[in-house]
């Protein structure tokens, strides 16, 4: 009966050769599932829309928690628009 310790059988089993096709099966999945997540960003312009709005490139410009707590609940504020546009209606749409 073969008497080695437990850290030397997790070693010889951590270091052994095993063979690459899982790897390259992995490989080939995720460049494939990327690539399709990337046209989808692209097709439905997700890019644009979180990354490249004028509030968004504001906030990250800028950085740090206080921007996060203080400007952008403005910002969105202005975005979204809380009180009508016409004047003199004063009713909340």
């Amino acid at each position: 009966m073969n008497r080695t310790g437990l850290p030397t059988r997790i070693r010889t089993a951590l270091f052994a050769p095993v063979d690459i096709a899982f790897l390259v099966f992995f490989r080939i999945v995720f460049g494939a599932i990327m690539l399709w997540e990337v046209y989808r960003y692209l097709d439905h312009e997700w890019i644009r829309r979180f990354f490249r709005e004028e509030w968004m490139v504001y906030a990250m410009s800028m950085g740090g928690l206080l921007l996060d707590l203080l400007v952008v609940p403005f910002l969105l504020a202005r975005r979204i628009s809380v009180f009508s546009k016409t004047p003199g209606s004063g009713t909340i749409r």
